[in-house]
C-alpha cells in the first residue's frame, strides 16, 4: 500500500511517498518539523488519513514483523 505525504509552506509544496505506514508516519512527522510549514497530511489511495489512523496501521505493521 503505497502512501502519499504532502506538506504545504507559504511558498512551497513537498510531495514524498511511503511503501509503508510506519515511513508514512515517520516522513509525516519529519515533514510536520519542518521550518515554514504550514499544513501538512497523508493520503491513502487519494484520501486522507489521519494521524491516528496511521498510528495504528504503522503499530499492525510491526506487530506481523515481529
Amino acid at each position: 500500500m503505497v502512501y502519499q505525504v504532502k506538506a504545504f509552506t507559504r511558498v512551497s509544496k513537498t510531495n514524498k511517498r511511503a511503501p509503508t505506514a510506519s515511513e508514512a508516519l515517520r516522513l509525516f512527522r519529519e515533514m510536520q518539523a519542518g521550518p515554514g510549514v504550514t499544513s501538512c497530511a497523508v493520503f491513502q489511495k487519494g484520501v486522507l488519513v489521519s494521524q491516528s489512523e496511521l498510528e495504528r496501521a504503522a503499530n499492525r505493521e510491526q506487530n506481523l514483523r515481529a
